[in-house]
């Protein structure tokens, strides 16, 4: 299949806090109509050099994929090589605690494929639908999972349970999804939690499904964000224009699914 897209829209915003420590790529501005890779990164760590290790994982990444169609095997090698230039700088410098989350999405002749650590999210949507949303690496979701409702509601939303530490520090899996269900006028939004935090699924479906144009909903975004929100906050929004049935098209679904168990461990926000 040919996916085509209208130009991308974005947000890369400290808020209140002192430091923006999110990345995204490509870098505000520079993403186009023929742009298919995009990412969202939400540094943590606080004084321990969060907005590096968000760097780092955005221009790795970004650039690995400008050329290459994006796999599970591909993404896992890219992230031991986004490990070991965290160890890397962890070492020179001698910071603890640094780390962040990722969300990647690209769009190819396979359909999308995203990849995630974190509690930073990637939503499908249609009309005022969510149709898929990755599952936050949270200890409040967790213990969602297992029913400890409870539980959860006494946990606090500062613990993700999944990072880009290094691999010194915590070998990860990302969980890696193929969507092949694209139609025009779809759209692909991917955000940290400075965003979904304060705009509910259904809200975020309702700003969507207007005649309004993508800068006037990214903009009503930033507008929640800049109301509600005590933290950084970034977005990619991507809507679909096309999508073109290519004849002896015999691509095949890459990877669904998770590339095996990922060790767990609690990471806190500052």
């Amino acid at each position: 299949m040919q996916i085509n897209i209208f130009p991308p829209v974005a947000l890369c915003e400290r808020g209140r806090r002192s430091k923006n420590e999110d990345n995204i790529y490509p870098i505000l501005g520079n993403a186009t109509a023929a742009t298919h890779t995009f990412l969202v990164c939400d540094g943590v760590g606080g004084a321990e050099k969060g907005e590096v290790a968000s760097q780092i994982v955005t221009q790795t990444f970004g650039a690995a994929f400008e050329q290459q169609t994006a796999n599970s095997a591909l993404l896992h090698k890219v992230l031991d090589q986004v490990q070991t230039e965290v160890d890397d700088y962890i070492r020179k410098q001698q910071v603890k605690g640094m780390g962040t989350t990722l969300t990647f999405l690209q769009l190819n002749e396979n359909g999308a494929i995203i990849a995630h650590a974190g509690d930073s999210r990637v939503y499908h949507i249609r009309g005022n639908r969510v149709l898929f949303c990755t599952s936050d690496h949270s200890l409040v979701n967790e213990l969602k999972k297992k029913g400890l409702h409870e539980e959860a509601e006494l946990a606090g939303d500062n613990i993700i349970t999944r990072a880009i530490q290094g691999a010194s520090v915590k070998a990860i899996n990302l969980d890696v999804e193929h969507i092949s269900n694209i139609q025009a006028g779809d759209y692909f939004l991917l955000c940290s939690d400075g965003v979904w935090g304060v705009i509910p699924d259904e809200n975020l479906g309702n700003i969507l499904d207007t005649n309004s144009s993508d800068e006037e909903k990214i903009d009503q975004i930033e507008q929640r964000c800049i109301q509600s929100s005590k933290d950084n906050y970034s977005a990619y929004l991507i809507k679909i224009q096309s999508v073109v049935s290519v004849p002896d098209d015999d691509a095949t679904i890459l990877y669904a699914g998770t590339s095996g168990p990922a060790t767990v461990s609690e990471f806190e926000r500052p």
